[in-house]
């Protein structure tokens, strides 16, 4: 085997990439395609078998993305292709995980000529997850993290992964990306924030909100932003900002008990920028480190490949 498909298969969409062996290079990706949740929407309103129907639709953007393929190309998902929504209902894995020898769940199938591996997540007794161990332990071989640390991935539901001597021991999630989509859209915050044309940060805007978590409730900081507002006559994107910084640092002052002394942030770009500062103005005795983009993109494949690695062996 000289090659094989690596997808992470999300909530909201898809990214596919065609990998060389041994070296780990892409040879060729692609992204943005549809995520689990609309296509078993799509598949329940036609009244179609949805295992049946997404291994309908992944075949047919394998053969967009990267053409003809070799019969026999191993080809390895993870995110929610394994949930109820997915290909299968895989059961989670448990913690603690030996980052080195992990043991998860995989589903074992076959798509057309090509051996079909579904990853499934981890779960413990009120938290679970989906892909973002693949990435861990990929990231755990990639910059050998062994010391004891805590690693960060951002997005609309944040994960907080714990892992004490090369072994993943504890996660919470937090949902501050998706918090921040309904207070903006859904609230009376609504006409408070206004959505920034341009990608500059009003960092003291932001620095304010993360500080301000230190010294009242995060549920009457919220309201502060309606009050800015109303009172102030702050502007719509110095709000934004701010109540950016109110809920990012709300999830990174919940470290202050937990957090390991090194911190890995698994983001890129503005976002890295704003849980650097948060982290940084909240637990100034903590290390932090952002993964860059590359690595991030590697540390999942190579996640992938140890995982099938350990499966099949």
């Amino acid at each position: 085997m000289d090659r094989f498909i690596s997808i992470d298969w999300g909530t909201t969409n898809m990214r596919m990439y065609l990998v060389a062996l041994p070296s780990l290079e892409v040879i060729k990706n692609t992204k943005d395609l549809q995520g689990i949740k609309s296509l078993h929407l799509k598949a329940k309103n036609e009244q179609q078998d949805v295992s049946v129907f997404l291994k309908s639709y992944l075949m047919m953007q394998l053969q967009k993305a990267f053409g003809s393929l070799p019969e026999a190309i191993p080809i390895i998902v993870s995110g929610m292709a394994s949930s109820k929504l997915g290909l299968f209902d895989l059961p989670y894995a448990k913690l603690p995980q030996d980052l080195s020898h992990p043991k998860l769940q995989i589903k074992q199938s076959q798509l057309k000529n090509h051996p079909l591996y579904v990853i499934s997540g981890l779960s413990i007794e009120n938290d679970i997850l989906r892909g973002e161990e693949t990435q861990l332990i990929g990231l755990h071989h990639l910059l050998s993290i062994n010391k004891n640390s805590t690693i960060i991935i951002p997005g609309t539901h944040s994960k907080h992964m714990f892992c004490e001597e090369g072994v993943f021991t504890q996660f919470k999630t937090y949902m501050t990306g998706e918090l921040f989509e309904l207070l903006t859209k859904h609230s009376i915050l609504e006409n408070a924030v206004t959505l920034p044309e341009n990608k500059e940060l009003l960092w003291d805007a932001f620095t304010e909100g993360v500080s301000a978590v230190e010294h009242e409730s995060i549920l009457h900081n919220i309201f502060t932003v309606r009050v800015k507002q109303v009172l102030k006559n702050l502007d719509g994107v110095s709000n934004y900002y701010y109540l950016s910084g109110l809920l990012i640092g709300a999830e990174i002052l919940a470290l202050k008990i937990e957090a390991k002394q090194h911190i890995y942030v698994f983001a890129s770009g503005v976002l890295s920028q704003c849980y650097e500062i948060a982290i940084k103005t909240l637990l100034p005795e903590n290390t932090v480190e952002v993964v860059s983009a590359e690595n991030q993109e590697r540390a999942f494949i190579l996640g992938q490949y140890l995982i099938y690695k350990t499966f099949i062996s």
